[in-house]
């Protein structure tokens, strides 16, 4: 395992083999905490020895440490039996532990990958993985008719974003005769309100991180990690290949690719006004922040109350319409500042 700080994440002091190595329970002996391991922070953890946490692929075993250096095993055996790929977090909406893990699973009559999900809050012993992602029809529209070509899910890494889920899936189109072992990988976004049950893109499920261009880095496959807010920027370090999957040798690499914050969608306005109303909210108060585009066109907001009707002071024309672009933008009525009470 390597080790590198960076003081703005794009530029990073090249780490050497072996500069620092990852103990675990003090000996140099199997010193790797696991390729493609999760790394949890859990500073609120009242452990100061358990500061941070990690769990390979493969073996499914939690390690601690307090400055992510040196591991000590938390885990005396397996959590679960999964695949060779995997994703543990720490949940701080269900104050559980979570994990999400590769598990073969029979779908349309062919075996494929799929994601199975197993909770807890202890280190050991968690209930079976259950299948909650596997490829539908829909994801095989690419194979041939009548062959064996088929859609695999190799991994779906997780995070907690605001109070809901974001899921990077790495979808696996395999190409070969056998439907299993060559064919490219990207990266498809998936979101839920509670981690269990997933929603896909609509129309043709565009890729959130598609495979780069013919000869570059990332021609052959991309494959995930979470997201990191940068100020205004969403940020994914990811692995990019120049090669199909199993096929030897490729060449891998890390690249960074960033998206505006909270950019996962948008509401479009055309030549002709549209309007849109959110759900019914309450308890809200302060001030009200807009991530829009308004340069080129005009934008208003009017707020109503439980029935639907404008209040008073905070309809279209009392709205002072914001006239740049920007993620946090605080909007204002000609004679209020904030939300009404």
């Amino acid at each position: 395992a390597l080790y590198a700080t960076s003081e703005d994440g794009i530029k990073w002091v090249k780490p050497k083999l072996g500069l620092i190595p990852w103990k675990v329970n003090g000996s140099k002996e199997n010193n790797i905490v696991g390729g493609g391991s999760s790394i949890l922070h859990t500073p609120d953890d009242p452990d100061p020895a358990r500061r941070y946490k990690a769990i390979g692929p493969g073996h499914y075993k939690f390690k601690a440490s307090p400055d992510g250096l040196n591991w000590t095993e938390l885990s005396k055996s397996p959590i679960f039996s999964a695949g060779d790929t995997g994703h543990v977090f720490w949940d701080p909406l269900t104050k559980k532990y979570r994990g999400y893990a590769k598990i073969n699973a029979v779908v349309s009559g062919q075996r494929r990958r799929a994601v199975g999900f197993s909770e807890d809050v202890t280190f050991e012993n968690w209930a079976p993985l259950k299948l909650i992602m596997a490829p539908d029809d829909f994801d095989d529209r690419w194979a041939k008719p009548g062959s064996v070509q088929r859609t695999h899910f190799y991994n779906c890494p997780i995070m907690v974003y605001q109070n809901m889920y974001l899921g990077f899936m790495m979808v696996y189109r395999a190409e070969d005769d056998e439907g299993y072992f060559h064919g490219p990988m990207f990266v498809e976004l998936m979101t839920s309100r509670d981690g269990i049950h997933w929603l896909r893109e609509e129309g043709d499920r565009p890729p959130l991180l598609p495979c780069g261009p013919e000869r570059a880095f990332d021609h052959g496959m991309v494959t995930a990690c979470s997201l990191l807010v940068v100020g205004d920027e969403l940020r994914m370090y990811y692995a990019g290949y120049d090669g199909l999957h199993d096929y030897l040798p490729f060449h891998s690499a890390i690249g960074v690719a960033t998206l505006r914050k909270d950019g996962f969608a948008s509401i479009d306005g055309g030549d002709n006004p549209g309007t849109f109303t959110t759900k019914r909210l309450k308890g809200l108060k302060g001030k009200l922040h807009l991530n829009c585009e308004a340069g080129g066109g005009l934008l208003q907001v009017e707020v109503l109350d439980g029935k639907g009707r404008v209040i008073p002071g905070y309809g279209r024309k009392d709205f002072v319409e914001p006239r740049g672009d920007g993620v946090d933008q605080v909007v204002r009525w000609s004679k209020h500042e904030e939300l009404p009470a």
